[in-house]
């Protein structure tokens, strides 16, 4: 786990070094197994929910979440704005596919997208996603809210994901007044 996430961080630093994106959009967090599933459990996920992490990183809390909660969901994504993270998400996507051997898993997609600018599928993604997570330390850097309010955030979530919506952020809150 530990050798798996320092790898992440090193694709992260990475882009810092090739000067692809800011160094506060790149900072790594990462939940781990227990904390997700004690937050999809407070957050009550329903059958046929879509599960989508912001800032998904390599992959591991979406395919986790489809782990813990595979008959429940009917697709599990993650967005990233760190192509080669996409990459490993990607690579460790494949790798539970050969090794699942019967087991039904939900759809699970990884795409490369910046949450206030998305693609076409990214949008598509979001506006689908009845429940989503978002380690919001990156979003935070530098916002001198209060609160670790995070309005640039909670607007992009609310103007494409559905009403009704459930988003958990850790570090850091969203605010419907917001948006």
């Amino acid at each position: 786990w530990d050798e798996r996430r320092e790898a992440a961080r090193g694709v992260s630093e990475t882009s810092v070094l090739a000067k692809e994106l800011p160094a506060h959009q790149l900072v790594y967090g990462e939940l781990q197994v227990e904390a997700l599933a004690t937050i999809l459990d407070a957050a009550g996920v329903n059958e046929g929910d879509n599960f989508c992490d912001v800032g998904s990183g390599d992959g591991m809390t979406v395919i986790a979440a489809s782990l813990l909660l595979g008959d429940a969901l009917e697709v599990s994504g993650g967005l990233e704005i760190v192509p080669g993270l996409t990459e490993r998400a990607l690579h460790h996507l494949r790798m539970l596919e050969a090794a699942k051997g019967e087991r039904q898993l939900p759809s699970m997609r990884f795409l490369t997208a910046d949450i206030f600018n998305p693609s076409v599928e990214a949008s598509s993604l979001l506006s689908t996603s009845t429940i989503a997570t978002c380690f919001a330390t990156t979003w935070s850097h530098g916002n001198g809210r209060k609160h670790r309010e995070l309005p640039e955030l909670s607007q992009a979530l609310a103007k494409r994901m559905q009403p009704g919506a459930k988003v958990v952020v850790i570090d850091g809150r969203v605010l419907e007044s917001d948006g």
